[in-house]
């Protein structure tokens, strides 16, 4: 594994974002606080790149100019590796943080990036990776050294919305580079990094 990453996000009505930010500001002062302004919103990010087992945590809150009067809280965690000790710190963070920031139902994207730099069957992991979950697939893009699944297993609880009446709530990617340099890339319930 070369990168994941861990994303909370959630919708707040823009009368509690004073609270949130006071609150934010008294129980994570090891945060750097920021804003950003553009024609069509707000952005407040909140950033801690101190924290050992990670590489990064974040607060961001985006206040839309045009859809008040909500804004978005997001949290972000990314690191890049990954054992027992990194498992249970990243657990103990979200249950504190989804206690403090967030409700109940929020929803939690999940994305795993790994490298490998020789030719690997691309096209069998990702196969392995559906059967193992039961994948049900509901679209397959497939380009010249690039494959993409969008799809459904009931492997988790949580869903997006997909199409007229369906749901989604995996998605993997893998792209084989120049060289011998192969990118598998997952994501529940979508990826939420670039690949």
């Amino acid at each position: 594994m070369t990168h994941w990453e861990i994303v909370m996000k959630e919708q707040v009505q823009e009368k509690h974002l004073p609270t949130l930010m006071k609150q934010l500001k008294e129980t994570q002062s090891d945060f750097t606080i920021s804003k950003e302004e553009t024609e069509a919103a707000s952005k407040i990010v909140a950033k801690n790149h101190q924290k050992t087992m990670l590489e990064s945590e974040q607060f961001i809150v985006i206040v839309s100019k045009e859809a008040a009067p909500y804004a978005e809280i997001i949290y972000k965690m990314t690191g890049q590796t990954w054992d027992e000790e990194t498992a249970k710190f990243v657990t103990r963070r979200l249950n504190q943080t989804k206690t403090a920031y967030f409700q109940e139902n929020t929803t939690i994207f999940t994305c795993v990036k790994a490298d490998k730099n020789d030719k690997m069957n691309g096209v069998l992991l990702l196969e392995k990776f559906s059967t193992r979950l039961e994948i049900e697939k509901l679209q397959t893009i497939t380009e010249p050294g690039f494959i993409s699944v969008t799809g459904f297993t009931n492997e988790w609880n949580q869903a997006l919305p997909y199409s007229d009446n369906g749901a989604m709530n995996v998605q993997y990617a893998l792209r084989q580079g120049m060289g011998a340099k192969t990118t598998l890339i997952f994501g529940t319930p979508i990826i939420t990094s670039e690949y």
